[in-house]
């Protein structure tokens, strides 16, 4: 394991069983690290199918669709413990966007 994001959860840990081989294969699928870029990748297909939809701009969404593709777990952890922690004790009511630095203005 390279870091703590190829670690796979123990409910997954089933399908791999101390196989380090298999482990390797599925680890791109089942990893901590895949679970927040496939919840990243959603949000960014969701954008896209928003703006088909007509109820968001298409450069807005692919704009919100390029980011997700581009956030690492480190990213995500580092604002939830920057959240967590008292730095950021006067930020209420606000969603904070982990976009990589992409800054959207409409």
């Amino acid at each position: 394991m390279q870091n703590r994001w190829d670690a796979i959860s123990p409910l997954d840990y089933r399908f791999v069983g101390g196989d380090a081989k298999l482990q390797k294969e599925l680890g791109p699928y089942l990893s901590a690290g895949a679970v927040i870029r496939y919840q990243a990748r959603v949000e960014g297909a969701l954008a896209l199918a928003m703006a088909d939809a007509k109820v968001l701009d298409h450069e807005s969404a692919n704009a919100i669709a390029s980011a997700a593709d581009q956030i690492t777990p480190q990213e995500v952890a580092d604002t939830v413990l920057w959240l967590a922690s008292p730095g950021s004790a006067s930020v209420n009511g606000q969603a904070i966007v982990v976009a990589g630095g992409e800054v959207m203005a409409g």
